[in-house]
């Protein structure tokens, strides 16, 4: 083989000194593997739970944008069971290449592990992406129940002990642990009646099937505009944003509730960076329009976004304050 001319070895040294810096750019070398040309075929996002309930209502709004933002489908597969635990397992065993997501509630990752002793999944599995929607519990009643606060609705439970009840979206979810540390606080039995999921929830009570749940935002303040359920408190340090004129708990004379809560984004672990963060920036954006977050305002809740690390940090908070509840009730994994 001829030798190289120098002119020729000096246009290829310039040349991979162009090249080299490029390519030692953090994240480039990722993005052109994993972003740059994403997505190139539907994004499905597992939604843990039954049609209908507050994670479908925050879901699907943002998914729409983001499927015209990307002009390909996002689609909601709806896998309700075990507190979200079916849903979730499924997701952590899905590819992680970008084409599946999990909408988290922050029990799942927050509650679950402090109440069942064996998952099929954990939270090491996934990594998160972004948080959508900050949402308060409201504490409501049927309408036909005769009571207009708090310090009345306690007053009618020790009047009738053992008769009044609450319902949840299963044993072991928050709305069920609210209930149980309601009981104990005021010392008055109420009856339990779990269902599969959110939405069957709340439909027992506007049917008038039980007394009263602690729900969220998202869905109690659409039907209280609706004059299908009755709020007496809101389950928060502060009054909530969304409904300012409501009295907390502490305000009615029982402190120590909080249930702040949010719906996240988190994906398979391993996901590259750069669809991750391509992901949370595009649901950032949306959530913060004026017509999504008059949206969000709507169905009860604030829309909040940002990066994975805000995501991780909020629930690593989350996750302590309700180790604390557990510990406090005394229950233990199942």
């Amino acid at each position: 083989m001829p030798p190289v001319p120098s002119s020729c070895r000096r246009t290829l040294l310039r040349t991979s000194l162009v090249l080299v810096p490029l390519l030692t750019v953090p994240g480039l070398a990722s993005a052109q593997a994993g972003g740059s040309d994403w997505p190139t075929r539907p994004v499905r996002v597992i939604v843990p739970f039954p049609p209908g309930g507050p994670s479908d209502t925050q879901a699907r709004p943002v998914l729409a944008q983001l499927q015209e933002r990307f002009g390909k489908p996002f689609v909601v597969e709806n896998r309700p069971g075990a507190n979200g635990g079916v849903g979730t397992a499924l997701a952590a065993r899905a590819a992680p290449d970008g084409y599946t997501f999990i909408w988290v509630p922050a029990p799942t990752f927050a509650l679950n592990p402090l109440i069942y002793a064996r998952l099929d999944y954990r939270e090491a599995d996934f990594t998160p992406v972004t948080t959508f929607g900050t949402v308060h519990t409201i504490l409501v009643v049927n309408p036909a129940v005769p009571a207009r606060n708090l310090q009345e609705l306690i007053a009618l439970a020790r009047a009738n002990p053992g008769r009044l009840s609450f319902s949840s979206p299963g044993a072991g979810s928050i709305t069920h642990l609210l209930g149980e540390q309601f009981s104990r606080r005021i010392g008055v039995e109420l009856i339990h009646v779990p269902f599969p999921g959110a939405a069957p929830s709340l439909n027992a009570l506007i049917a008038g099937q039980v007394t009263m749940i602690f729900d969220s935002s998202a869905s109690a303040l659409v039907q209280a505009r609706a004059g299908a359920v009755r709020m007496i408190a809101s389950v928060t340090p502060e009054r909530s944003p969304l409904v300012p004129d409501l009295p907390t708990m502490a305000e009615q004379g029982l402190d120590g509730f909080d249930s702040t809560g949010f719906h996240a984004l988190y994906a398979p672990v391993a996901t590259p960076a750069p669809v991750v963060h391509r992901m949370a920036a595009a649901i950032t954006e949306i959530l913060h329009t004026p017509e999504m977050t008059a949206r969000f305002h709507m169905i009860g809740a604030l829309p909040t976004g940002g990066p994975p690390e805000e995501t991780a940090a909020r629930m690593e908070r989350l996750k302590a304050y309700w180790a604390g509840v557990v510990q406090a009730l005394g229950i233990r994994p199942e």
